[in-house]
């Protein structure tokens, strides 16, 4: 049980360090380099009991029967499918984050509960501590800042109100902020921003705390860019995002329910 524990634990920091470092298909990578390091551990522990195997995300190969297995097999158990299962949502991660991932940081405001989750370029901090919604005072370096756009509408609600995507990104210096790069399909955001700044040019962009802020908007462009979050509070998904730039994903452990 010890040796098993102390495979396993090593395989899982494999594969989180294949998975942090990017590149092209990191996720599907880590699971196969860790699965194999894990199952032919486990093989010279066993005395050859069990059998060495590879998972590739959404399916996996047995080197001794020659089996393949995979999600929706008939006869597979639950959380077998629920392995592959995760395992899938690595492949389609990596399809999704694209041939040449970039790099791009995401900025948590922190001073106080509310906070504020913004995207901007790698290493910016260019920030003029006066982007309520005036692009002349924009963070030239940012990508997503949404907030209630005081600019056009100094007496908005917090709810339901015209929105901007040149809300202040809190770089600059003095400011208290949180800061997570990321290796993300960076078209992909860039051309989310544009389509918001098209919708606030247009009037048509509009803040709302529960359903049209910035942490939605930041956790909607990660999603589509391969980086699959929850985003309830600019906290939680900052704190997503510190695990997945360490390699810790849903996925990460998934070939231990499927070997």
């Amino acid at each position: 049980m010890l040796g098993g524990a102390v495979i396993g634990g090593a395989s899982g920091y494999l594969g989180a360090t294949i998975a942090a470092g990017g590149g092209f298909m990191a996720n599907t990578t880590s699971i196969m380099y860790s699965s194999v390091f894990n199952s032919m551990g486990m093989t010279a522990l066993s005395g050859g009991m069990m059998t060495p195997s590879i998972s590739f995300g959404f399916g996996s190969y047995d080197f001794e029967t020659g089996k393949w297995g995979y999600l929706g097999k008939k006869g597979n158990k639950w959380y077998e499918n629920l392995g592959y299962g995760l395992g899938a949502l690595a492949n389609v991660s990596d399809i999704l984050t694209g041939l040449h991932p970039q790099k791009v940081d995401l900025v948590t405001e922190h001073s106080d509960a509310v906070g504020h989750s913004a995207i901007v370029e790698e290493g910016s901090s260019t920030a003029t501590g006066s982007g309520n919604g005036n692009p002349a005072y924009a963070d030239p370096n940012g990508i997503i800042s949404v907030g209630p756009n005081r600019y056009t509408d100094p007496k908005g609600d917090w709810n339901w109100m015209k929105g901007t995507n040149h809300w202040n990104t809190h770089t600059n210096q003095g400011e208290v902020f949180w800061r997570q790069t990321l290796n993300v399909n960076k078209g992909t955001i860039v051309k989310y921003g544009q389509w918001l700044d098209k919708l606030e040019n247009g009037g048509k962009l509009v803040y709302s705390v529960e359903l049209s802020s910035c942490v939605t908007h930041t956790s909607i462009a990660l999603n589509l860019s391969g980086l699959f979050n929850i985003g309830i509070h600019p906290y939680l998904l900052n704190a997503q995002m510190y695990l997945w730039s360490n390699g810790i994903r849903p996925w990460t452990f998934s070939y231990l329910l499927n070997q």
